[in-house]
């Protein structure tokens, strides 16, 4: 029998689980400004290096990381980790912005939301039949670039945009799915040695999944604090009195005029916001398509 890693498979045990639990409750705890969120940081750094080092002087590790000497495998799970962290950030922040900011249901969110899938079904396929016949790095060149482009649209919404316009969008990203999973998997699984096949698949596994975690994690606060922001210049470069000056001589009550007011800042604030994110993702995707 083969001796199982246990040294390296306790390591990673801790230093995976004092991330998630620094993901999980950093949000609500103002992230490294608070101790309950730097303790399990600090442990899940020192937890992972001294994981990188045990894992690569062992002679039969938990996880071997010596796949990453294969250029094609590295630099797409490089390109995994800022997909997947794009495409987990603008789905993440999409519904909350569509029921928060333009008042939709969780329903009508949803049913938005879920036009990504249906020309992905279609378009998968296709990919799955170019992906032998085309050099897998255009394939993936095209979808993440349409992925980029389609992303920046996204990043020019306005509040009075309708749902057929908003799910039409969504509905157009689909297409680009499958033109980035499918060659990618071609190009890092044919990248390394039949028997490394295993550990490769759990590696891009983890790393899919962990960084889809830390992109929600991190862009909830990203968003609420540039909301935050934006407000706060907003407020500054506007004339409030006169703001609400002018609605009370439309006949609408000072209280009613004051609370009007700030529900419109705060809504273009956090619509502001939520473009920038997509603005970064379109970034980031467009910077994924160049990396293959």
């Amino acid at each position: 029998k083969a001796r199982v890693d246990t040294v390296g498979l306790g390591l990673l045990v801790v230093w995976v689980g004092a991330l998630q639990l620094m993901l999980d409750l950093g949000k609500e705890n103002e992230w490294f400004s608070s101790p309950l969120i730097v303790t399990p940081g600090l442990v899940a750094l020192l937890g992972f290096i001294a994981f990188l080092i045990w894992e690569l002087t062992d002679s039969n590790p938990i996880v071997d990381l010596r796949v990453f000497r294969y250029r094609s495998f590295s630099i797409g799970m490089v390109c995994m980790a800022l997909m997947i962290g794009s495409f987990f950030a603008i789905n993440v922040i999409g519904p909350l912005w569509l029921q928060n900011n333009l008042g939709w249901t969780a329903s009508w969110a949803g049913n938005a939301t879920g036009m990504v899938g249906v020309l992905a079904i279609f378009a998968a396929p296709i990919a799955a039949q170019l992906a032998v016949k085309v050099d897998p790095r255009r394939l993936i060149f095209l979808g993440v670039g349409w992925l980029a482009i389609i992303t920046f649209i996204r990043g020019l919404s306005t509040m009075d945009m309708s749902f057929g316009q908003i799910a039409f969008l969504i509905f157009l990203t689909g297409v680009g799915m499958p033109f980035f999973f499918m060659p990618l998997l071609q190009i890092t699984m044919g990248a390394v040695k039949p028997e490394e096949t295993a550990n490769a698949a759990g590696l891009q596994n983890f790393i899919r999944t962990m960084s889809g975690a830390v992109a929600t994690s991190f862009v909830l606060t990203i968003w609420e604090n540039g909301a935050t922001s934006n407000r706060a210049e907003m407020v500054n470069g506007i004339d409030g009195a006169q703001s609400v000056q002018l609605l009370t001589q439309h006949g609408v009550s000072p209280d009613a005029a004051v609370g009007l007011f700030d529900r419109l800042v705060s809504a273009q604030a956090l619509m502001i916001s939520t473009n920038s994110v997509f603005m970064g993702a379109a970034v980031l995707f467009a910077a994924c398509a160049l990396i293959v």
